[in-house]
């Protein structure tokens, strides 16, 4: 719930990908890079770079893979799945943190993710599109939405005051 105060409500209107001197990027924070529904929107939009944003924040749990174990794979599930290149970054919070993650060069072939889709394109051919169908609902979420009950409630007040 905290990633939502920093970067958004994550409403169906920024699931997409952002045209960039790259090709298509798109990016998703936290659980939501693990989401099949969530990679099936990234795949079909054809992103080439995917930045999957982690917190910095997590506790070991019994039981589960550390972060930066789980992290990793996803990365690679959403790399392979979405036929792109995939750059996964956690957050910072001190100069001593950015000193100890290491930083690369990366040349990359953006091609690659082409060649990628000829063989396994999940967001077209190899999806199955005459058996599985995903609706995403695109609008701004709305700050207030009313129940009939309300509406109706709300349109008698309406008529008491404007009758007085």
């Amino acid at each position: 719930m905290s990633e939502r105060l920093v970067h958004t409500g994550g409403g169906g209107d920024s699931q997409r990908t952002w045209p960039s001197e790259f090709g298509p990027v798109s990016g998703l924070i936290c659980g939501e890079n693990s989401n099949p529904l969530a990679q099936a929107v990234i795949a079909s939009q054809y992103s080439r770079i995917h930045v999957a944003s982690w917190p910095n924040h997590f506790k070991p749990t019994p039981g589960f893979p550390d972060m930066p174990e789980m992290s990793l794979l996803v990365a690679r599930n959403v790399a392979y799945t979405c036929k792109c290149f995939v750059i996964s970054a956690c957050g910072i919070v001190t100069a001593e943190m950015a000193e100890r993650l290491p930083a690369t060069d990366a040349d990359i072939d953006l091609e690659l993710t082409v060649c990628a889709r000829l063989v396994h394109d999940f967001g077209g051919h190899y999806n199955r599109p005459d058996v599985f169908h995903l609706q995403v609902n695109d609008a701004p979420p709305p700050l207030v939405s009313l129940s009939d009950n309300q509406v109706a409630d709300w349109r008698a007040a309406s008529r008491v005051v404007s009758s007085e």
